[in-house]
């Protein structure tokens, strides 16, 4: 995964949705829905590869998604 992986979370000081990849120091963008923020972090991981993960305002992951070639893939 060439930039890192892509989360989704909750932003408590700004009470806002934000994406962010792991290791960044800021978040890559805002958004007022979760769903937005989703979205525009998967088309995201689409286009660059790599993993999409969704958190709940919790921080538990509640959702994820690989995208391009996948280092783990499922069995079966």
């Amino acid at each position: 995964m060439p930039n890192g992986d892509m989360h989704t979370t909750w932003d408590d000081d700004r009470g806002r949705w934000k994406n962010q990849r792991e290791g960044a120091s800021r978040a890559s963008a805002y958004f007022d829905r979760k769903e937005e923020a989703a979205e525009a972090g998967k088309a995201t991981m689409r286009r660059e590869g790599g993993e999409w993960i969704g958190h709940k305002k919790d921080g538990q992951i509640n959702e994820r998604n690989t995208y391009g070639d996948d280092p783990h893939p499922p069995k079966g």
